[in-house]
């Protein structure tokens, strides 16, 4: 059908320049000749020759003609007549030749924009479902019945207006493949300002659009930025070229030329979706982030500038950045935190920024629900645990320690054996007395005890039992009392040189019980306690505590009045590196943990930079990297700066720590000199008691 159009508009083209011939020819035998180059559709200069030398001016419409005076009546009258005839004839002629003209330019444009589409759908998008979608000025074309005939599943949708592109779903399957035909491009235009969630940022796009101008509103627009693959196709002034365009994303601001189509086929090698992100071009990408160890690390000097940023998540991105060849530049919110919303609807810290567009990624992100909506998070690369970190309750004072080795009922028992003992030890004398020869001294009570008191603490009597009676039961006395005080002494050692802890806070119900606040960065985890079945977690809501920096927690947790919730990595390494002294920390990690999350970076909503990234980062963690940077954030922090110092450390650490020993100071065994004193004051007293009032 084509083939017999094309063959009709030849033969008509051909009928028309051959009657404008034969006029021109008649109207030249009157001395008449018209200069075709300077005709137009509505109003055409005409130029009579009456000699050689001589030119008139004749301006024609299509329905009058003003003629210049001639040289002679006669020769007026007889030009007059065929001249008006025949130029009104030829102007028909000649506007519709140009008409004809534009017709076949036109069918030249359409057939050339069609041949090119269909190769485009095959090549590029033959494996992927179309969704085709055109307005009024692209109802009848061409390129709309070829894409029609396509063995692709495809939609098909008619854009009238914004509304239009809103009622579609655009994710269909795992390759989707878009062609927009747009003679109107002011309903897409507005579409990619405002609807935002309802775009395919995955798919493929082909966009018909009528300049180039409108193709770059499009690009930098929100959706336009976050779509990875963009072509647009804009006729050139060429009859049958069409130029075109790819979006750079990363690569550059804009579009870029990259194709043209002449005709029957493209100039260059087709490549419309090249992959954007497996190379970008040294794009610089911007990084937000806090000092929250051993995650990122934030040194500082005095007057607040940067000397280093370093640790886990540091690292994590610069080794993204060198397979996927961008440039990070490390930032820091004014808010250094994660960010909040306010009642405004806008966030601050990190989240902020991203919510902003002011940078590209944030570091060190809990996974949660709570960033729904607001970005991307990325895939997780390492799982961590929610723990509670108090105040290390201060050791029991050596003095103490004499009564560490044995547990309060053994020493009751203890107690009882001293105090009964000496008694039995007496009737028993008393009783072997009856058959004859035991000592005298045993026989009397306070003796008795005196000696069932010494035999406690290895004090040897001269006084032995005569009987076998007596002499049993002081054997086995002996023996009773061995096994108590080398039992003891055994203990006593190391009781002596290493503190004792008093019961602390292991468990929720401790907690709850403690009545002492739980504070946080941010509200993160309130909805968690909330939400709990634990009836001591969920009471745990009602003392939650917001901070809005890590730095403020630690005064009020080492005051005993709250306790810091947060992930378990960054409390360990705080615990041992920052709050260590003498091997003695300030602060303590509970038993009994909250949960579980991961940690991810957070990406600007809807970034397409999200699924190489994920896939990277999945590489790191596979290859043991992700350890590796953690474990050199606290190698490198310890070279930095010691927390620990041993400045501070007692003369007998010092000597530890040169021969290994630890010698016995003032300070373990204050508690003999405690019982000394004790007892001379109690001998002190009696003495006092026995001079001034018994004596009376």
């Amino acid at each position: 059908m084509g083939l017999y159009l094309v063959l009709w508009m030849l033969s008509l083209t051909f009928s028309t320049y051959w009657n404008v011939q034969v006029q021109t020819v008649a109207i030249s035998q009157s001395d008449w000749r018209y200069d075709s180059d300077d005709l137009s559709d509505t109003k055409q200069q005409i130029t009579p020759l009456t000699s050689p030398n001589e030119h008139k001016r004749i301006f024609a419409t299509d329905n009058e003609f003003t003629k210049s005076p001639v040289t002679s009546e006669k020769d007026g009258m007889l030009a007059t007549l065929p001249m008006e005839k025949g130029m009104q004839e030829r102007s028909r002629n000649i506007i519709e030749l140009q008409k004809t003209k534009d017709d076949l330019i036109s069918l030249t444009n359409e057939a050339s924009l069609s041949h090119m589409l269909t190769t485009v759908a095959e090549k590029e998008l033959g494996d992927c479902s179309l969704v085709v979608a055109y307005d009024t000025g692209y109802s009848r074309h061409a390129a709309l019945r070829h894409l029609l005939h396509l063995q692709n599943s495809r939609q098909v949708l008619y854009i009238n207006s914004t509304e239009d592109f809103i009622v579609h779903q655009w994710k269909l399957t795992s390759c989707r493949g878009y062609i927009f035909l747009l003679d109107d491009s002011k309903p897409l235009l507005t579409f990619s300002k405002t609807y935002y969630h309802t775009w395919d940022y995955s798919g493929r796009y082909v966009l018909v659009v009528p300049t180039l101008e409108h193709l770059e509103m499009f690009v930098n627009s929100y959706i336009g930025e976050r779509t990875e693959n963009v072509v647009g196709v804009i006729k050139s002034d060429t009859e049958g070229e069409w130029v075109l365009y790819m979006n750079q994303l990363y690569w550059g601001p804009g579009v870029r030329r990259i194709n043209t189509w002449y005709h029957h086929r493209f100039t260059r090698q087709l490549d419309l979706f090249p992959d954007k992100l497996a190379d970008l071009q040294g794009a610089v990408i911007k990084v937000s982030h806090f000092n929250y160890g051993p995650y990122s690390f934030v040194r500082r000097a005095e007057n607040d500038t940067v000397l280093l940023r370093f640790g886990m998540d540091v690292e994590i991105v610069k080794a993204v950045g060198r397979v996927l060849n961008y440039t990070p530049e490390f930032t820091s919110p004014i808010v250094r935190t994660w960010g909040e919303a306010l009642e405004n609807g806008s966030w601050f810290g990190v989240m902020g920024q991203i919510h902003r567009n002011e940078v590209d990624i944030g570091l060190s992100f809990f996974i949660s629900v709570q960033w729904d909506g607001i970005s991307d998070l990325s895939t997780n690369y390492i799982a961590d645990s929610v723990c509670f970190m108090t105040r290390m309750e201060p050791p029991l004072p050596h003095w103490q320690s004499l009564a560490f080795p044995f547990h309060q009922w053994t020493w009751l028992a203890v107690l009882v054996g001293i105090i009964v003992s000496g008694p039995l030890l007496f009737l028993m004398a008393r009783a072997s007395d009856r058959c004859g020869g035991e000592r005298r001294n045993l026989q009397d009570l306070s003796f008795s005890w005196y000696y069932a008191f010494g035999v406690h603490f290895c004090e040897a009597h001269a006084s032995l039992p005569r009987n076998p009676g007596t002499q049993v039961f002081v054997q086995f006395l002996w023996l009773y009392t061995m096994i108590l005080t080398i039992s003891y002494s055994a203990n006593l050692k190391s009781f002596l040189l290493v503190k004792k802890q008093p019961t602390v806070m292991q468990t929720f119900k401790d907690l709850y019980e403690s009545g002492l606040d739980v504070g946080a960065l941010g509200w993160l985890f309130r909805d968690g306690f909330a939400k709990s079945s634990d009836p001591y977690v969920k009471a745990l809501a009602k003392v939650y505590r917001y901070y809005d920096s890590i730095e403020k927690i630690f005064p009020v947790v080492e005051e005993g009045r709250s306790v810091y919730l947060g992930n378990c990595i960054t409390m360990e390494y705080l615990v041992k590196n920052r709050f260590t002294r003498k091997g003695v920390s300030k602060f303590r990690i509970m038993k009994e943990k909250f949960g579980t999350l991961t940690v991810g970076h957070a990406l600007q909503r809807h970034s397409p930079l999200k699924r190489k990234y994920d896939q990277v980062l999945g590489w790191l963690q596979q290859g043991g990297l992700v350890r590796k940077f953690l474990l050199d954030a606290f190698r490198l922090d310890s070279l930095l700066e010691k927390y620990g110092s041993d400045e501070d450390s007692s003369d007998s650490d010092q000597v530890a720590k040169a021969d290994g020993v630890i010698p016995l100071s003032i300070d373990h065994m204050q508690g003999l000199f405690v019982i000394t004193c004790f007892g001379w004051f109690c001998s002190v007293l009696f003495f006092i008691l026995e001079k001034y009032i018994l004596s009376d």
